[in-house]
């Protein structure tokens, strides 16, 4: 039976009306640099809005940025987001919103090489973080894929790639992220601007650690297969600066192999085979992991994904979690909008959770060249934690400033 929506007399819909016209939204877990830089405000005739919103008063920041990039080759940049989920049922802990404002550089001082950053401001706007609101709908995973538990202003990631042999070879070393170097997928990789839940957003079995002092070397011989290999710090930290930790000696260790095919009918293609180990720390225990993400394009709109992830220990909550869908890229003639179905299930560690299924429905629209708005909702089948195994319903909206 499904349960009735609990707003507590409007009081949710009402905080999340002055929010979203108050604040932008989430943004997700720990991109690439690269990826966020080139993810810049779009044509305006792609957007929904005729009419300027916000970009006059950016352009003489859109300015500073085109003078930095042209006389000191460096590219600036900064988003400004938020992210609010309500839950059906009446629950403790069942709204949720929380707000980061990231500012991400490139500096390319000589040919083939890049100083990247990252700085990250995040705030709570309610008492609930992302684990509390999973647990208080008795879910198996976590409907966002950031963490949101605390408060913090940090510089989460410092690195220097080097580029060699006409880029076949890129070497990335510093305070790195290592998920956006691994076990990556282009339609499912990040709930900023795709999917939100955390099986479709990254793999919740590969127990991955936060940005810490890492090194990834990926190297591609042809533009069909690659491989990658990278290690670094296992006690890293996303929410605070320095290398505090890498003292422990503990060790994190990813290998991956990838084909990228280029289909003459449907595109082009990822194909990703990624192991990871994982020395026992003050928190964990040893453990393995093994996944797979593929991608593909299915002509010039339509794309699809699959994930599957595994993890030999008891170290996260799931011991397998599988996950597809597709996407649709351009949706009603604008060309920056996508709309995306996702299915997932998930099987826990624990012998006395139950098997876990859900769908995520989502539109992000382009409503303006910095601004997108992304409505969304996810249906949990089954909740792990549940007495009755009834369905939850989990309504989402998210938006995003890119300046």
């Amino acid at each position: 039976m499904m349960r009735r929506v609990g707003i507590d007399d409007g009081r949710g819909f009402l905080l999340l009306t002055i929010l979203l016209v108050t604040t932008p939204l989430h943004a997700g877990s720990d991109e690439n640099i690269d990826r966020l830089i080139d993810r810049k405000p779009v044509r305006r005739a792609a957007t929904w809005l005729e009419t300027e919103v916000l970009d006059p008063a950016l352009a003489p920041l859109s300015d500073l940025q085109a003078h930095l990039k042209e006389e000191h080759h460096l590219d600036i940049g900064a988003a400004w987001s938020l992210f609010l989920q309500a839950a059906s049922g009446s629950h403790d802990d069942d709204e949720l919103a929380a707000s980061n404002f990231d500012v991400f550089g490139r500096w390319r001082p000589i040919e083939g090489g890049a100083l990247g950053f990252q700085v990250r401001d995040r705030r709570n706007l309610n008492e609930v973080s992302s684990a509390d609101f999973a647990a208080a709908i008795d879910s198996l995973w976590r409907t966002t894929d950031t963490q949101t538990e605390g408060a913090f202003t940090a510089l989460i990631q410092l690195w220097w790639q080097q580029r060699l042999l006409d880029g076949r070879v890129v070497v990335t070393a510093g305070k790195i992220d290592q998920s956006s170097y691994f076990n990556s997928n282009r339609f499912a990789d990040s709930d900023d601007t795709m999917f939100m839940s955390r099986p479709l957003a990254s793999n919740p079995t590969r127990a991955f650690p936060g940005n810490g002092l890492g090194v990834a070397v990926v190297v591609t011989p042809d533009d069909h297969w690659y491989f990658g290999v990278g290690a670094g710090d296992a006690n890293g930290s996303a929410t605070t600066s320095g290398f505090n930790s890498v003292g422990d000696g503990d060790l994190f260790k990813v290998a991956e192999f990838g084909w990228t095919p280029q289909f003459e009918e449907l595109g082009p293609g990822n194909y990703r085979f990624t192991i990871n180990h994982t020395d026992a720390t003050s928190g964990t225990d040893e453990n393995t992991a093994l996944s797979f993400s593929a991608d593909q394009d299915l002509g010039p709109h339509w794309g699809a994904f699959v994930r599957y992830g595994t993890n030999e220990r008891e170290v996260t909550s799931i011991a397998q979690i599988v996950a597809a869908g597709v996407v649709y890229r351009g949706p009603f003639g604008f060309e920056h909008d996508v709309a995306g179905l996702g299915i997932i299930w998930g099987d826990p560690t624990s012998g006395s959770r139950r098997h876990q299924a859900g769908v995520e429905l989502f539109y992000r629209a382009q409503i303006s060249p910095s601004m997108q708005l992304s409505p969304g909702v996810q249906f949990l089948f089954n909740p792990a934690d549940s007495s009755d195994g009834d369905p939850v319903v989990v309504f989402g909206l998210r938006t995003r400033i890119r300046f």
